[in-house]
């Protein structure tokens, strides 16, 4: 062979990696839309962190925008020898159908239209039997890989297998799932981040949320549901301790029914930010507050 023969087979060669690496990154890691400026400036930085844990959750994994049809996979998990009482199950799911409701209205004034289709697994009508429940905020940090668990209890082989198959059933990509957990918890987001593509994202591409039957010693209300979806499609927290303390100052003067402010106040009297509309695919337009949001540390 030819030294120019063999380097057209090289070429062609590279050229068919770089095409397969392209088709499986592809469906994976989506850029924020932004526009030219001091943006592009945030978007970078953002990109590796914002607050404590942060690091290009929107529009990655299986959570995309908040936007078009959005598929909702329920899955209720309960421990062995015991189940959901049908007054309780019935409460939560009132409380994520006014959530999934609230979540439209906010979209439609952005003019954005969103559908949410749901699938639930529930078992015999009591949840679904599974050991090792977590029962609180630090029990899920504990469990990473809860979410994998209870797939494979339903049935799937892990999280790209039931994705792959709920976007048969449904006809999209943007899957999230709600884990019913019937204990006392603290409910919380596992956020798909682009560090996991080359970190064992099989496990983690599928965004879910936990809820638990109480927060706190409280019932579960709409407005957490709501809060902690929209973490899995990019939104932030911005009370003390997350956004910088100048810029939680800030949302609780201008933005004080900001959801991912607080949750306090009921579902119907809170709202969603330019900032989270931006974060969450709502708009492109950006505001140059935005970069107040970002520790000092990091700037």
């Amino acid at each position: 062979m030819t030294i120019f023969a063999t380097m057209i087979r090289t070429l062609f060669i590279l050229t068919i990696l770089m095409a397969t690496l392209g088709a499986s990154a592809q469906p994976f890691l989506h850029d924020q839309p932004i526009k030219d400026g001091t943006d592009r400036r945030v978007y970078s930085t953002i990109q590796t962190h914002v607050g404590d844990s942060y690091a290009n959750t929107w529009n990655v994994g299986s959570a995309k925008k908040l936007s078009g049809k959005i598929y909702v996979l329920e899955v209720w998990l309960t421990r062995p020898g015991t189940s959901w009482s049908k007054t309780d199950m019935g409460t939560v799911q009132y409380k994520i159908n006014n959530a999934l409701a609230w979540l439209q209205r906010m979209a439609a004034r952005y003019s954005v239209a969103v559908e949410f289709e749901k699938g639930s697994f529930h078992g015999d009508g009591g949840g679904v039997e599974m050991s090792g429940l977590p029962k609180s905020y630090d029990d899920c940090a504990n469990q990473p890989l809860l979410l994998p668990r209870a797939l494979k209890v339903i049935g799937y082989e892990d999280v790209i297998q039931c994705y792959n198959r709920l976007k048969e059933i449904s006809g999209t990509d943007n899957i999230i799932v709600l884990v019913l957990i019937n204990n006392d918890g603290w409910s919380n987001a596992n956020q798909f981040s682009s560090l996991h593509a080359t970190n064992h994202f099989r496990d983690y591409f599928l965004e879910s949320v936990n809820l638990f039957r109480t927060d706190d010693g409280e019932p579960t209300n709409g407005q957490t549901i709501a809060h902690e979806i929209l973490h899995l499609f990019g939104a932030w927290d911005m009370y003390d301790g997350q956004a910088s303390n100048a810029a939680s100052k800030w949302a609780n003067q201008y933005y004080p029914n900001e959801i991912m402010l607080q949750v306090s106040s009921t579902l119907d009297d809170l709202t969603i930010s330019p900032l989270t509309a931006w974060l969450v695919g709502l708009t492109s337009e950006y505001h140059e507050w935005y970069w107040d949001f970002i520790r000092e540390e990091y700037k």
